[in-house]
């Protein structure tokens, strides 16, 4: 609630001390929020991706699944760590059995593009379609541009189009550029 100002008037230096709390008490989701807000660096906390992939890390191994997505994002990326697609993936999908929807989007993407995994669009497909199905709009956004370009299904631009839209009107600005 301090952290987007719900209710209350915003203050992400008291938000930081609560997920800190959180952390500490072992609710290993507050970890990963005070991981978000390190990695973007917030009023109350210094932008640090190494401290970032450290609270993730400790997130994604005490099983939050928020946790093991945002750790494998910033290996698929290098950020805060050395880049390692294989680790992200195994991570993405850990994330996505654990019922992270953001995690079989980055799935999906990785086996869209073969990175840390054998490429196959079968199984992108089917991530992006569980990303979708959890209300993330990577996933959306995903499976509008495989009916766009029949990638690994028909061509469907009547489908395509929809799923861009969600995933625009969620907020995915990709989405809006194509749509």
């Amino acid at each position: 609630m301090y952290e987007g100002g719900a209710g209350v008037d915003k203050d992400t230096a008291r938000a930081a001390s609560l997920y800190r709390r959180a952390c500490d008490g072992g609710y290993m989701d507050g970890c990963a929020n005070l991981g978000v807000m390190a990695k973007s660096g917030v009023e109350g906390v210094a932008k640090d991706s190494g401290r970032a992939v450290e609270l993730f890390r400790q997130a994604c191994g005490g099983g939050s699944a928020m946790g093991c997505n945002n750790l494998a994002w910033m290996l698929a990326h290098g950020e805060g760590a050395p880049k390692d697609e294989p680790q992200a993936a195994e991570l993405y999908l850990k994330a996505c059995e654990g019922g992270c929807a953001g995690g079989c989007s980055g799935l999906a993407e990785a086996y869209a593009l073969g990175q840390g995994v054998a490429k196959d669009l079968g199984q992108a497909v089917r991530r992006a379609r569980q990303g979708c199905d959890g209300g993330h709009m990577g996933g959306c956004y995903l499976l509008g541009v495989f009916y766009a370009r029949a990638k690994g299904v028909e061509y469907d631009e009547e489908r395509a189009r929809a799923l861009l839209k969600r995933a625009c009107d969620g907020g995915f600005q990709r989405a809006c550029k194509l749509l």
